[in-house]
Order: C-alpha cells, then sequence, then structure tokens
C-alpha cells in the first residue's frame, strides 16, 4: 500500500500541496493545503505528525462556535489535538490544478478517536470483521440543482430560489439529454475520483436527483459518500450551479433522503438475508427498536425533522414492512436481499448513520432477544426530543461512548437553541401586522 501512495505522490512532479481533509461532526469535509514533503514526511511514521485545533470539532454550521465544556467554553485552552493520515485514503481531485489535486483523510488520535466519526465506523467494522461479520452498505443520496450561487442566495435572502429545472421530471431521458454536459462531468470526476457509482438520475421535482453509490465492505464506501456530495456541489458550481443536499430546502419540496441499504455477509461471502427471513427479520427488529434512541445520529439538524411528513415518502413511525416505501424499514428481496433504512436524510453524516444502521440490526440479529416485533412508536420529531433519547441510550453508549454521546448530544442542542432565537418569515409574517 505505503509503495502504491509513494508511486502516485511521485508520479506527479508539479505536486506541491495535498488538501489533508478532517469530516468534522457535522459531516462537513473541513481541509488544509499541506506541503506535499511533510505528507511525504508523515506517510514514512505511519500518518503521524499532524493536528487539528480542538474547539473545531464543536463548529457548527458557517462557524457558530458552541460553547461545550472541554472544547471550546471561555475556560478550555483551545490547544490542539493530534492526527494522523489515513494513509489508504487518498483520492484524485480532477478540476484542481496539478501543483495540488491530491487529497487524503485525517484521523483523530487517542482518546480523541473517539469523537472521529470516521475512526468510530472503522472501529465497529473491524470489531464485526474479526467476528466473521461483514455488513455491506450503499447510499442512495438526493440533492437539488439551483440556478443559483453562493452570492445570489444571499442576495435574494435565501427565498425564491430558482431550481435548475422546471417541474418534475423523473427518469426523463430529455431531462438527461439536455444537461448532458453535466452529467459527463458528473460521471467522468466520480471515475477520475475513484469514487464507485450504481446509478444518476432525475427525482420527482424541479431540479431533483439522485445518486446512488455502490455497496460496499469497508471504510471507502463511506468515503465515497462524503466525497461525492463535495463532487457534486464542485461539478455544479462549475456549470453555474448550486447543489443542495439540506433535508427539506423548500416547503413545496420533497424531502431529501440519505437512505442506507445493508445485508451482512459471512466468512464465505454469503449474504446470510438470502436464505434466512428469520435473520433478516431479527435485523429489522433491532433496528425498530434501537433507531429512536439513534435518532439523533440520522437526524442532527433542526431542518432535518421538517422532512419527516406524512405522505410524501418519508418515515414517522418504526415501522417496517416487504418492498414498501412508506415505512421506516423496506425489505428488498432478491438475490441482493437487504434492508433499506429510509430513516437518514441527505443531510447526514455517513460514517455516523451508517454506524447506527449496523450497531442497531446486529443487536437485533446477535441477541436474538427480539422474538416479536417491537411497539411501533413515533420517531423523536425534534432536536430536544432526539437528543434526550440519545443521551439515555445504553446502546449509543455501548458502541459510541459515552464521551461522545454527551458531546454531540449538548452540541446540537446548544445550536438548535441558537437556531431558535432567530426571527423567521413565517412570524414576521403572521405577527408583524397582526399581532
Amino acid at each position: 500500500m505505503l509503495d502504491n501512495i509513494n508511486s502516485l505522490l511521485e508520479e506527479n512532479k508539479k505536486l506541491k500541496f495535498v488538501s489533508v481533509c478532517f469530516v468534522d461532526p457535522l459531516g462537513q469535509l473541513r481541509s488544509k493545503l499541506v506541503n506535499v514533503n511533510k505528507v511525504k514526511n508523515s506517510i514514512e511514521k505511519d500518518g503521524s505528525g499532524f493536528t487539528i485545533a480542538l474547539p473545531s470539532l464543536a463548529l457548527g454550521y458557517c462557524d457558530t462556535q458552541i460553547e461545550i465544556s472541554g472544547f471550546s467554553s471561555l475556560k478550555d485552552s483551545f490547544g490542539d489535538i493530534a492526527a494522523k493520515i489515513d494513509v489508504s485514503s487518498f483520492r484524485v481531485l480532477p478540476w484542481a490544478d496539478e501543483s495540488q489535486n491530491l487529497l487524503c483523510f485525517l484521523e483523530l488520535e487517542n482518546e480523541y478517536s473517539n469523537f472521529c466519526s470516521r475512526s468510530i465506523l472503522k472501529k465497529i467494522l473491524k470489531e464485526n470483521n474479526n467476528k466473521n461479520v461483514f455488513p455491506r452498505f450503499g447510499i442512495e443520496l438526493e440533492f437539488t440543482l439551483l440556478d443559483e450561487s453562493s452570492g445570489s442566495i444571499i442576495e435574494k435572502n435565501f427565498n425564491n430560489l430558482e431550481t435548475s429545472t422546471k417541474g418534475s421530471s423523473y427518469n426523463s431521458l430529455q431531462r438527461q439529454n439536455s444537461q448532458s454536459e453535466l452529467y459527463n462531468d458528473f460521471v467522468n470526476n466520480s471515475k477520475k475520483m475513484n469514487i464507485e457509482v450504481e446509478s444518476w438520475h432525475e427525482e420527482m421535482g424541479a431540479g431533483f436527483m439522485e445518486v446512488a453509490l455502490l455497496s460496499g465492505k469497508g471504510i471507502k464506501t463511506a468515503d465515497d459518500t462524503i466525497l461525492i456530495k463535495h463532487l457534486i456541489k464542485q461539478t455544479a458550481l462549475r456549470h453555474g450551479k448550486l447543489a443542495t443536499f439540506m433535508a427539506r430546502w423548500s416547503n413545496s419540496a420533497d424531502g431529501q433522503s440519505g437512505h442506507v441499504h445493508i445485508s451482512i455477509e459471512n466468512e464465505n461471502k454469503e449474504n446470510i438475508f438470502t436464505n434466512n427471513k428469520l435473520d433478516l427479520e431479527h435485523f429489522i427488529f433491532g433496528l425498530q427498536k434501537f433507531t429512536p434512541e439513534l435518532m439523533l445520529l440520522f437526524a442532527h439538524n433542526s431542518n432535518s425533522y421538517k422532512r419527516y411528513q406524512p405522505e410524501i415518502f418519508t418515515p414517522i413511525k418504526n415501522n417496517w414492512d416487504w418492498d414498501s416505501r412508506k415505512v421506516a424499514f423496506r425489505a428488498i428481496k432478491g438475490i441482493n436481499t437487504r434492508v433499506e433504512n429510509r430513516i437518514p436524510g441527505a443531510d447526514s453524516n455517513p460514517y455516523l448513520t451508517i454506524a447506527a444502521t449496523i450497531v442497531s440490526g446486529l443487536e437485533g440479529l446477535q441477541s436474538k432477544n427480539l422474538k416479536v416485533e417491537p411497539k411501533i412508536i413515533d420517531l423523536p420529531k425534534n432536536i430536544v426530543e432526539a437528543s434526550n433519547k440519545l443521551n439515555k441510550s445504553k446502546i449509543a453508549e455501548k458502541y459510541f461512548s459515552q464521551q461522545f454521546i454527551k458531546f454531540f448530544s449538548e452540541f446540537r442542542h446548544k445550536e438548535f437553541l441558537i437556531e431558535n432565537t432567530q426571527i423567521n418569515d413565517v412570524e414576521k409574517k403572521h405577527l408583524i401586522e397582526f399581532s
């Protein structure tokens, strides 16, 4: 592996800097351009020698600083924490100049690895692989293309935004062909970045699209999910468009999902769900029982909960059925028998949603304590309810550590309280004249 990486670094004689990236708890890609010689020296030391600022873990959107004791409170030192490059994570950035067209991922070291979502998923995968249990997972992401820019949405105060296509055009060849240059760049850029895509298509809504990633059994599949979002945003930008993965960006549009498809393979690479309906049902029972407790990991933004509405193919209860898009957990028959977790939104952190899906399902499958289907209940309806459930969850503490659960719950709750102090357009419409 090291030989391949060194060859990659040596092949491009013009390479001067590498984008060294860290995925923060919200799933945002944060990066520094680092001198290639420092990267080479780090690789010789197993990737070590990097740091990130501790308070950056508690940065919300638009760098809202959330005050959390031990991370970003006024009493804290605002120091650095150790991080290392994952030497298997290098990718090409196809739109970047040759002097800076590589990226790689950082992971936190020592006790702070508990706060790194990528490390959390790697640990869960490794522990299960050591037991000859191999989760296979893939994600579908929905997004909307807008005929806007970062500047225009601010000028419009985020209202009356124009979509790239007008009207619904589900799987329309006409729409695909009329945007062929954009599709070509999506396809070519994903190939150059070694992102394994199964399909691209138009969804039911103006400017509404979906990308489905090929399933896999390792951290690369989760990396692909983070990187495809970045690729779509960057490619759209170069076509004069803006891509949004916001869970519900408009009252007149459906929500945007990040569904997780999952099956379990044994040491012989056999899908255990294919010929064992009972194993599949126990896995689903685990999802039904534990997903409500872990809801904050699937929906960590206030806006996430505006996606969960009846009659728009988004779940509001922990129910399941065979091949139904009206439930939380859709069981799909066939050679690739699997479960589709329909709860996560496109705005979620894929490392956390995949990890939470795996541990919930496997708790049901491996314990065999769930003899009958758990009680059907409503999913949490907001950040406060979801934070409270996560804080009390034994399964969350078992797999994600008490430290991370306390931090993440407080982080999301406090940003919600900050957002809740802001005066919105609906309040103005209802109250300026009539109150």
